[in-house]
């Protein structure tokens, strides 16, 4: 639903307006009538929609432009909230001055000093003074809560006639406070006036949205009807009420004909038969309906088509066809068409499956024992059931089991009877694998010489775990933290040890082996079957490549004859790993001329002890900045780096900056060089009509604020 237009409050708009004319004469006449300071615009801290009821203190910080390059000497602010002076600031400008930190105590005289928030519309005026001239900013912004209906649902969301329909309201505060506590906030639902159910809403936050449900509050009558979203103005004080209310709209369409059942018999059907598929239409009007044409369709293609009789008012027929379609599941739809202008729902119809054929599917399948001994026989057992219609032939089912490494093989194969409709069976499979983990698929006649309708459950999977017939330890690889070792930092190793075999395991070692060092040997506590264990070794790499082996024996010697498993990864420590020094940042000339070339440069040195590999050196000034790309720097080495600049402020910050090139993932620590500087003369700032210096100032001053 469409909310129509409403007015809405405005909050926190900041307004500066400075109108001047470009020619010097008119320069001339605004430089007597202003100070050489003013303010450009004022942010607060808490900001103006953070400021509640709560709030203890804050602090405005103004922005102000030295447009009279001439001009050192004292100026004054004063802060004004509708009136009330809440702070005076008295400072002195000095030259190339940009920040000024004003605190409570140390400057400012806050006058009256206690501000007590309140609900509604405020202005705040900051208003400076230097060389006998006052300059005002004001800013508005506004106080507490403020609820508006934003949306309204219904459902159904396209309601016909004679539909019961529920309403589902969102209310939102755009307000910067929460309303009060436990003060119940009524909102009525309306339409023509008429309320059609009232509900209440209470404690909702600055921001938070809240939704109300008007169960079956109405029902539908054709045509486009105005409902009303009232929130009571007089429940609580609010920064405005002209948005308390919202109208929204919606559209009923009158009920018509529908087709409401349609179903095949028989379902499923064999593949021979004949289907007949019957659709049931109403009039649900009021008014009696000519012949409609309804269509059937099979897998989106049209098959047949089919007029209606006149119907009365409430009046149902059934309409049938008679179809024979293919071994297959069939999608069936009817509709009428073309579309029924007094029934936008009319095109669409409902659909059915038709199954045509048998249909044969794997339901369950166990194994038994679940975890069978090395080379003894267990049973995999398939549980089958045909869906369909009967099958005559004989159903072709094999058993397959694959391994980890994806090598697989045929373990058995037979033949069941054909089965009737909804007949089930279980099919046991014999084998014996050796020890490991494998994949058992039972898959019903792979070769598909059996036309069956769907094969989407014609194969089944389960795992299983085959054990030795005695203690298996098996080793799950390595666990290193942290996963980059490098020089010098200590390797915490961990692996899981898990017993696979079928008796208790005793007696094994664990044995961890950088290249051919033995660097611990550990006794493996006894496991039983299933049961697992955590091995944890530290270790300070140094440099360079190794080969970690772990492996489980049954004496210190790997010993070939005994059950173990081994496991050997690679691993490379870096070093502490290359880092980037910037120094000496200067420019050539060192007191640059505004508008003319000069050179900045910077030290960059490679302090750690790896190669850095490619990196960039950005230089950036003010706005602008160029980027230069060196290659690589060894451990120790030192490289100058130089752009061409030209000022084009007459106040400047530069910076350099190192950081990685794209293709270089390697991190680098480095750090930021920054140096400030001015030219002489000035530059002019883009103002209408006037011309500023840009040095910025920032002023803040601090006000307390009394709860209320």
């Amino acid at each position: 639903m469409r909310a129509l237009p409403l007015a809405a409050a405005t909050l926190l708009a900041g307004i500066l307006m400075v109108t001047l004319l470009a020619s010097p004469s008119a320069a001339d006449m605004h430089e007597e009538m202003m100070p050489p300071i003013i303010p450009i615009d004022v942010n607060a801290d808490p900001a103006f929609l953070d400021i509640n009821e709560t709030t203890d203190e804050a602090s405005f910080v103004v922005h102000l432009y030295r447009w009279n390059a001439e001009y050192i000497g004292p100026y004054s602010m004063t802060f004004e909230v509708k009136g009330e002076e809440i702070a005076v600031v008295n400072d002195v400008w000095q030259a190339n001055t940009r920040h000024v930190n004003v605190s409570t105590v140390d400057d400012a005289d806050r006058g009256s000093g206690v501000w007590t928030p309140s609900f509604g519309l405020h202005w705040l005026n900051v208003t400076t003074e230097a060389d006998g001239k006052d300059w005002t900013l004001p800013v508005r912004f506004s106080l507490g809560p403020d609820l508006t209906p934003t949306q309204l649902d219904t459902h159904p969301s396209e309601p016909i006639e004679g539909d019961p329909v529920t309403f589902e309201a969102t209310i939102e505060n755009d307000g910067t406070w929460a309303t009060p506590e436990n003060e119940p906030i009524p909102v009525t639902l309306l339409h023509n006036d008429e309320p059609l159910g009232e509900a209440t809403i209470t404690h909702v936050s600055s921001g938070e949205k809240v939704q109300i449900t008007f169960e079956d509050a109405w029902i539908a009558i054709p045509g486009d009807h105005e409902f009303t979203l009232q929130i009571d103005p007089d429940a609580i004080d609010e920064i405005t009420t002209s948005n308390n209310a919202a109208t929204f709209t919606t559209h009923v369409e009158p009920a018509g004909l529908l087709i409401e059942h349609l179903h095949a018999t028989p379902n499923p059907a064999p593949p021979t038969d004949e289907v007949t598929v019957t659709a049931t239409i109403t009039n649900h009007g009021t008014n009696e309906k000519p012949p409609a044409t309804v269509h059937l369709a099979t897998n989106d293609a049209l098959t047949h088509e089919t007029t209606t009789p006149t119907l009365a008012p409430q009046e149902t027929t059934n309409i049938t066809w008679t179809i024979q379609p293919p071994t297959g599941l069939h999608e069936l739809q009817a509709a009428l068409h073309p579309h029924d202008e007094d029934d936008p729902r009319a095109p669409s119809g409902p659909t059915t499956q038709l199954l045509v054929g048998p249909n044969l599917a794997i339901e369950g399948l166990t194994v038994t024992p679940n975890e069978p001994i090395d080379d003894e026989p267990f049973t995999v057992t398939a549980t089958i059931t045909n869906h369909g219609t009967t099958t005559d032939e004989a159903i072709p089912i094999v058993l397959h089991a694959q391994q980890d490494d994806g090598t697989g093989q045929n373990l058995d194969g037979t033949e069941i009877p054909g089965l009737t409709a909804d007949e089930r069976t279980q099919v046991p499979f014999n084998a014996t694998l050796p020890p490991g983990t494998y994949t058992m698929t039972v898959e019903i006649d792979p070769l598909q010489r059996i036309q069956d309708a769907t094969r989407e459950m014609n194969t089944a999977h389960t795992d299983i775990l085959v054990r030795v017939d005695g203690p298996d330890p098996i080793l799950d690889g390595f666990h290193l933290s942290p996963q980059q070792p490098s020089t010098g930092t200590p390797l915490q190793i961990e692996t899981q040890i898990v017993n696979q075999g079928a008796q208790p395991a005793t007696g094994y070692n664990v044995h961890l082996i950088n290249d051919t060092k033995t660097l611990k040997e550990e006794a493996l506590p006894a496991l039983d079957p299933g049961a697992s264990t955590t091995i944890t070794t530290t270790w300070v790499p140094t440099q360079g490549t190794h080969n970690l082996t772990l492996h489980i024996g049954t004496d210190t010697q790997l010993d070939k004859n005994a059950p173990h498993h081994a496991f050997t990864q690679e691993i490379h420590a870096q070093g502490e790993g290359p880092s980037l020094e910037l120094s000496d940042l200067r420019t050539i000339p060192p007191n640059p001329t505004l508008g003319e070339s000069a050179q900045a440069l910077v030290n960059i040195t490679n302090t750690g002890d790896q190669a850095t590999g490619a990196f960039n050196v950005t230089f950036a000034t003010n706005e602008d900045q160029e980027t230069i790309p060196v290659e690589n720097l060894e451990p120790g080495e030192t490289t100058t780096i130089e752009t061409a600049w030209t000022p084009t402020d007459a106040a400047w910050v530069l910076e350099a900056t190192a950081t990685p090139s794209t293709d270089n993932p390697r991190p680098i620590s480095s750090t930021q060089a920054t140096i400030k500087g001015s030219t002489e003369g000035t530059v002019p700032i883009p103002l209408p009509g006037i011309t500023l210096l840009l040095i910025t100032l920032t002023t803040t001053a601090a006000v307390l604020h009394r709860r209320t």
